[in-house]
């Protein structure tokens, strides 16, 4: 095996690691409804799954605008500029350090997630995406598969395999499967029979996003 291959699967083993034991926060749209639901929100529109969260727009019980956020451990947060401000880019950068990351820069709140770019413990450049109040890293892609060929020399899912992992899953009528971006994208009937767009990790086969199709 070349060294490039060892390293990849090394870092591809590192990333494993660190979302070992991560549950998705809600199996569907209904169940993360419903977990908003019963902290007391109403009027929860752009329900999503984002990243292997659920995030959502609703209304408090005082009247109050807020963004919402279901992690794997089934904790709503309400996610603001102000509490992202509170936590700040420093230490962000900081976590990141201590989580074994180097060259960590291009620190920034996106879209209501903490994104950066940094060199992991396998010597790869990575995006990550963490999560805005916890900073728990949800997402740790290598920097350049974007490019790459599924089956082709590297550890990334085929067109099958995706397919199969998303019947496994529960959905139904899929469609319209594409690699673009570093991501397996395709259109389904989610569990609940819901027409969904989805986005699936290219390295294991998880949904890291749904979203109702328009």
């Amino acid at each position: 095996m070349k060294k490039t291959s060892l390293r990849l699967a090394a870092a591809v083993a590192l990333g494993a690691t660190l979302f070992a034991g991560q549950a998705q926060a809600a199996s569907n749209a209904v169940e993360a409804l419903q977990a908003f639901q019963a902290q007391g929100y109403q009027a929860i529109y752009d329900l999503e799954l984002r990243h292997g969260v659920w995030t959502a727009e609703a209304t408090t019980l005082a009247g109050a605008r807020v963004d919402l956020l279901l992690d794997a451990n089934n904790r709503v947060s309400e996610v603001t500029a102000t509490t992202a401000a509170q936590v700040g880019w420093q230490r962000v950068t900081q976590h990141l350090y201590n989580l074994g990351y180097r060259n960590v820069h291009d620190v920034e709140m996106d879209d209501g997630f903490w994104k950066a770019e940094a060199r992991n413990l396998a010597g790869f450049e990575v995006e990550l995406v963490l999560h805005p109040l916890t900073l728990e890293v949800l997402n740790d892609k290598i920097d350049g598969l974007g490019s790459a060929v599924p089956g082709v020399g590297n550890p990334l899912l085929t067109a099958q395999q995706i397919y199969a992992a998303l019947a496994n899953a529960g959905y139904r009528h899929i469609h319209d499967l594409e690699f673009e971006g570093g991501h397996w994208e395709a259109e389904a009937v989610n569990a609940v029979g819901q027409r969904v767009d989805v986005r699936v990790d290219p390295f294991t086969g998880a949904v890291v996003r749904e979203h109702l199709d328009d």
